[in-house]
Formats: C-alpha cells, structure tokens, sequence
C-alpha cells in the first residue's frame, strides 16, 4: 500500500538487513543478469551526470567548470557545496599566477583566501604544535592584509570525521594545483588520459590509471599536515595523506570521468569517450557506504559466490547500485510488492 515519506524511511530501515524480491530473482537468475543490469544502471548513472555538465557547458570557461568539480568532490558532504562556492569566489585563472612564486609564498596567498572566505580564522581555538601554529597565523594576517574579505555563503558543518576535516582538504588542493599549475588543470588531465590510452589490458590500465591519480593527489613527505587531523588537535602518532584512495576514487566518479565525458562529446572525440567508460567500469570501487550497503542486503550478495562477490566489486558496479537505490528504493511510496526491478532482472 501507498505510504507517507516518514513511513517510508520506517519501512527501509526494517528491510534494510533483509533480503527483497529483487535479490531473489536476482539469485535464481544468476550473476551475469545481476551485472547487466547494474552495467545498464551505472552507464545510466554517469549519462545524467554528462548531460548536466554539458547543459552548463557555454556559460563558464570549461577549466573553471572542472576546478568546481574538483573542488566539490573534494570536500566531505558535509562542506561540498562550500568547497564548489569557494572555486567561485577564487577562479583557478586568478589563482594559477600565485604558483609562479616560491611555494612558501604560494602557500601563504593561496591557503590565506581559502580559509579566509571559509571562517576558518573565525574559529577561537588553541593550536598546540608550533609549527603548525606559526604557519596558521602567517595565512591569517596575509588574509587581514587583503582588500576584501569575500566570505562563503554556507556554514562548515562540524559533523565529520577528522580524517575529512576542511583543513586537510585544502591543503590536499593546494598540493594538486601546485602539481598541475604550469600545464593548467585541463592539459594536465588530458597528459593522463593521453598517457593512459596507450593500454588495453584492463589490469594495466587499472594498474596505471590509479598511479597518474596518485601522482597528483599524493601528499609530499614534508607536510606537516600529514600528522594533522584537526586545527586545535594534538598530533597524530601516525601520517596519513591529505587525500586518501577513497576520496580519488570519488574524484573520478563525479568530477573527472563525467567531464571528459562531456568534453569528449562536445569535442566530437570517440576515442577519448570509450577509455572513459572502459575506466569506469574497471576501477577500484569506491567505499561502501549505507545506500550500496542496503542494496547489497536487498540484492542478497551474500549469497553470491566468492568470485561473483569479487566481479561485483567493481567502481561501475558500485555506482549502478547507488543508481538502482534511487531509482527503485529511494521513492518507497508504491511499496517493494510493486517494485519494477524483479521485472526488469526476469526479463
């Protein structure tokens, strides 16, 4: 029977650890219509993700869109659309001049705006490493010497784990404009996929596509932050890079892949538009999280085969059942008993 949006969100959460219709049907008619279904929902997915983009294309240089993209994926749910406000008020095109100079000085121009316009200065706390509190103030009187003072129009929520604090996240961009800055951001993802097209075997490309990526995310040995969690926080016993495998993962699922895929359609480039899908369908998948969790349970992958589970966990994949749980589960007004997706996997 029809239900209340409330009523709905009771409902999924009973189901969640169990077994649907779908995961029956699913079972009985093996892994290989299990995965064309979700290959047809991740090819889904990643469409609508390149028809927005290219919707949006004409009104805004596409480096810019690129960096916003970039930037919001880069930033925690919690603070994602602060980080694509933040790429707004700072244009990579004002900020590419700053990295001719020596990175200390880029260093101090580029973090001092970024946290300035964040209210991170705002922020009364106490920082107990020297280092990291000498560095702290140096942005802060560089951000009180500026003209203006442009602040972001939405709040950092508190609410993350320290592992993704805003902090690390900047200075994880920093560290991936400073990489790419004489190129420009456009050319040097392009060098990547250039450098990349010259392998066919899946493994391989898997292989190397994961090393450019960390090339231009990985944190340098020196940076403090490395043992850093929090501003305010003590040290960390152990390091830990500014932009973790997981966050690249995101990266590519919804900044990098869906605005090449654009680029390649607007530019007419065949050949770049089928490495993007064949990398979409092979990299790592990304973290679970509750969406790909309770499709799992509602799938019943439990019951799948060692191997089978193995296919299944794929960065494709993974996306085809966020897509799925969107498209069937998330809208539970009409009930599992009237649910399409059994339907779809029997025929």
């Amino acid at each position: 029977p029809s239900t209340s949006e409330t009523e709905a969100k009771i409902h999924l959460k009973r189901l969640s650890e169990l077994p649907g219709r779908c995961g029956i049907t699913a079972l009985d008619r093996g892994t290989e219509t299990l995965k064309k279904i979700l290959g047809h929902a991740a090819e889904q997915r990643i469409q609508e993700k390149t028809e927005v983009l290219l919707k949006r294309w004409d009104e805004q240089d596409p480096e810019e869109l690129l960096f916003q993209l970039l930037f919001k994926s880069l930033g925690y749910s919690p603070y994602a659309q602060v980080f694509e406000e933040l790429a707004k008020q700072y244009q990579f095109r004002e900020l590419r001049p700053l990295f001719r100079q020596s990175q200390r000085t880029t260093r101090t121009l580029v973090l001092s705006r970024w946290f300035g316009a964040c209210g991170l200065f705002s922020k009364k706390m106490t920082i107990a490493d020297p280092t990291i509190r000498h560095e702290f103030q140096q942005w802060k009187a560089a951000w009180q010497e500026l003209p203006e003072h442009p602040q972001v129009s939405g709040k950092i929520s508190q609410a993350h784990r320290p592992q993704n604090s805003p902090e690390r996240r900047l200075l994880g961009m920093f560290h991936h404009l400073h990489r790419i800055a004489n190129d420009g951001l456009l050319k040097r993802w392009l060098v990547v996929f250039r450098n990349l097209s010259v392998f066919s075997e899946e493994k391989e490309l898997r292989r190397q596509a994961l090393t450019e990526t960390e090339l231009l995310f990985s944190t340098p040995d020196w940076e403090i932050w490395r043992k850093h969690l929090v501003l305010g926080k003590s040290k960390q016993i152990n390091t830990s890079q500014l932009v973790g495998k997981d966050r690249q993962t995101v990266i590519w699922a919804n900044a990098v892949l869906p605005f090449f895929l654009a680029l390649a359609r607007h530019e007419n480039e065949p050949k770049l538009e089928k490495l993007l899908y064949q990398l979409f369908m092979i990299l790592p998948a990304e973290a679970s999280n509750s969406k790909t969790r309770f499709m799992e349970n509602r799938l019943w992958f439990s019951e799948l085969s060692k191997s089978a589970k193995l296919k299944m966990n794929t960065f494709g994949n993974r996306q085809g059942l966020i897509q799925i749980q969107h498209d069937f589960c998330r809208n539970f007004h009409q009930g599992c008993v009237r649910c399409e997706l059994p339907r779809l996997l029997e025929d």
